[in-house]
């Protein structure tokens, strides 16, 4: 398995990744895209690369060439606030960034 950093035009694909990832648990809830628009099952076309052209860090997961995960790191990543300084989420993030960045 590779992780890496997501290339502009590999957006499309990691849009197809997380709709997919978000499709299973909106129709177990009755999620659609009127009553649950932000919903990642719904992300609209172009979300990812406004993102992107943003400064939002994409990484993706390969796993022979294929993407099979994705993540984003931007400012609007949350922790609880009586979390915040535990060593686990520091670590949790230190090991995103030593993946990725």
């Amino acid at each position: 398995m590779e992780i890496r950093l997501l290339k502009r035009e590999e957006l499309g694909e990691a849009a197809l990744v997380v709709r997919g990832a978000f499709a299973t648990v909106a129709e177990e809830f009755g999620l659609t895209q009127e009553n649950c628009p932000t919903n990642g099952a719904f992300l609209p076309e172009g979300k990812l690369e406004t993102q992107f052209d943003a400064g939002v860090r994409m990484a993706g997961a390969f796993d022979g060439g294929t993407l099979i995960g994705f993540a984003a790191v931007d400012p609007s990543n949350a922790v609880k606030p009586d979390w915040k300084s535990w060593r686990y989420c520091r670590r949790a993030d230190m090991k995103v960034q030593a993946d990725c960045w």
